[in-house]
């Protein structure tokens, strides 16, 4: 199954053909009582904008341009809401707690898979080499589960996070 930084820098296309961007990042939420985190929207950037494109909008996932099934003219907008996590941002390169080994461990890469249809964040790479597939070099992998690890940030800083950040972004 993929891994998050085998699809991040893909283009992604309308159905038309045209390229509306780049992959930078993909958010996911957790539903009820599934432990996994399911793929919600992706989010795509231009030289000129930064788009969030509901999930149901994306044709293929696993292919070297991602296809969307509208134009770019009538491409929905995914809002965000305090339950999504921006894996890219949230997650990849963060500290968090494997709570079997009771240890505090790096994100390197995030592992999807595909069941019935729909894709989750099934396992998170901790190992030491995990970054070399992203300078395509290989992978040696150390795996843990994603129900057993918690963020070490905790769900109420998040909405402060964010919006420093959209603060900073004001700014510039």
């Amino acid at each position: 199954m993929p891994y998050l930084s085998e699809l991040t820098g893909r283009p992604v296309i309308d159905s038309d053909g045209v390229t509306v961007g780049r992959l930078v990042d993909l958010i996911a939420r957790i539903w009820g009582e599934v432990p996994h985190p399911s793929l919600e929207a992706i989010v795509v950037e231009s030289k000129k904008e930064r788009q969030i494109v509901p999930f149901s909008s994306v044709v293929l996932l696993m292919t070297a341009a991602i296809p969307l099934n509208c134009s770019q003219a009538n491409m929905p907008a995914y809002i965000p809401s305090e339950e999504d996590i921006f894996l890219v941002r949230d997650v990849l390169d963060k500290q968090i707690i494997d709570v079997d080994g009771a240890r505090v461990v790096r994100v390197n890469d995030l592992e999807l898979i595909k069941v019935n249809g729909n894709f989750f964040v099934s396992n998170v790479d901790i190992g030491g080499m995990g970054i070399l597939l992203t300078l395509r070099i290989g992978r040696e992998t150390v795996i843990i589960h994603w129900d057993t690890i918690q963020r070490l940030i905790p769900q109420r800083w998040r909405r402060s996070w964010a919006t420093r950040e959209e603060g900073e972004a004001s700014q510039a």
